[in-house]
């Protein structure tokens, strides 16, 4: 027989095998409030940095098109409600600041560098004063070899920024396509789910330790009470 004792390290080590075998999930927004100006990516040499990630676009749409990561003027920027690319600033974002597609690229490209879970972005024209908006934007998410894993409707756009739910599961990268080359849409509140791999803490590693011994030493005693 194993004792009370016994079966509560077992317990302890079982739960330091699951939080070792798990992996915690990140719920992040971009929202951009982080840079409340108006000015594009690669001038502010954030192109392969800006949140951890590497930012592109491509002047049509598709893989064979993007450039990753965006070296020049064109593509990811920021705009402010006090100086937004066209006033006025779409409304029903999160703060004052959110992102459009400088030099009307026809598509915006994040390549994430790892396996990400895509929920959902809220989309707007440029504004209202504007006559070059986008009517639609499609969302793809591709796999690190660049196989298209999933892809949203065309989703209308509006002068009010409105949630487009995609929940894409484990891309690499995410294309945000424009109906044409040369319109313009904005862009705000990415949410996404990014996997990071726990450290274990020593305490676990001892539990572990622990609990291994006593599994070794409760089989070594109940054979001997067998036999």
């Amino acid at each position: 027989m194993v004792s009370k004792q016994m079966k509560n390290i077992l317990a302890a080590a079982l739960g330091a095998l699951t939080l070792l075998a798990s992996s915690a999930v990140g719920a992040t927004t971009i929202d951009f409030e982080d840079h409340p100006t108006r000015a594009n990516f690669f001038g502010l040499g954030i192109v392969s940095t800006y949140q951890g990630y590497q930012w592109g676009y491509g002047n049509t749409g598709g893989v064979a098109n993007s450039i990753m990561p965006g070296n020049s003027s064109s593509g990811w920027a920021f705009q402010t409600v006090g100086n937004s690319a066209v006033n006025p600033m779409p409304t029903g974002g999160s703060g004052v600041s959110s992102a459009w597609n400088w030099n009307g690229v026809q598509s915006l490209w994040i390549d994430f560098g790892g396996a990400t879970d895509f929920t959902s972005a809220k989309f707007a024209i440029l504004s209202s004063a504007f006559g070059s908006n986008a009517s639609t934007v499609q969302l793809f998410g591709y796999d690190a070899s660049d196989n298209l894993l999933a892809s949203s409707a065309a989703f209308n756009l509006g002068s009010t920024f409105q949630t487009l739910t995609a929940n894409f599961t484990g891309i690499h990268s995410l294309e945000i396509r424009a109906n044409a080359s040369s319109r313009w849409f904005s862009v705000d509140d990415l949410v996404l789910n990014q996997a990071q791999n726990n450290v274990p803490e020593p305490g676990s590693l001892a539990l572990l330790g622990l609990g291994l011994a006593g599994l070794a030493f409760g089989r070594r005693k109940a054979h001997k009470q067998a036999a």
